[in-house]
């Protein structure tokens, strides 16, 4: 990633509360949606649809990093 974009994301960490707490609350959250929204492509359609929806889920539990 290129060094100034890595200080213009940044640079607003520490000046605003409500902005870091909505930040670590929004990373701390991410993976329950995540697997909720794995559980939903999982148990929701029918039919060949249903299968295809599956095997998205499956794609997306076997590319997570160690």
């Amino acid at each position: 990633m290129n060094y100034t974009i890595f200080q213009w994301m940044n640079r607003w960490a520490g000046h605003s509360p409500f902005l870091d707490y909505t930040m670590i609350m929004i990373t701390k959250t991410v993976p329950y949606v995540a697997i909720l929204l794995m559980l939903f492509l999982w148990f929701h359609g029918k039919g060949e649809k249903a299968v295809d929806k599956q095997y998205t889920a499956l794609y997306a539990v076997f590319s997570i990093p160690y």
